[in-house]
């Protein structure tokens, strides 16, 4: 990803700021779900948090969003 190395060198604040902004200008349009285990700083953005299997179903039934940012855990890529 292009932008790795930027974001790598933003504060948590800079980088919460973004997330506030991007939050406000897509509003109802992105769905963000946070898993469990994720750090807080993460599902506190969040609008639903659950397991793997509740956040699925969550989403998908989700009819207003455009896109859904889906914060799981690494080890649940593997």
């Amino acid at each position: 990803m292009q932008y790795t190395e930027e974001y790598q060198n933003l504060t948590k604040e800079e980088l919460r700021q973004r997330v506030i902004a991007a939050r406000e200008k897509y509003g109802t349009k992105v769905f963000v779900l946070g898993h469990y285990y994720q750090q807080d700083d993460v599902v506190e953005f969040a609008d639903a948090q659950g397991d793997s299997y509740a956040l699925a179903k969550q989403g998908a039934a989700n009819n207003e969003a455009d896109r859904i940012v889906f914060c799981g855990v690494h080890f649940m890529a593997e």
